[in-house]
């Protein structure tokens, strides 16, 4: 098995139904807006 194919059964889990809240919810919009706002946090620490 490869690495993407354990990261892929690890969020296949933490989305079932008695996985982990905050994934089960999450869409392609809520996730954009968090994968920005961490990015920019980055750019942050990167170009102090």
């Amino acid at each position: 098995m490869t690495k993407f194919e354990e990261f892929r059964q690890v969020i296949a889990r933490l989305r079932e139904p008695d996985g982990y809240p905050w994934d089960r919810k999450q869409t392609h919009a809520s996730l954009k807006k968090t994968c920005i706002e961490e990015i920019r946090f980055q750019r942050q620490i990167i170009f102090r």
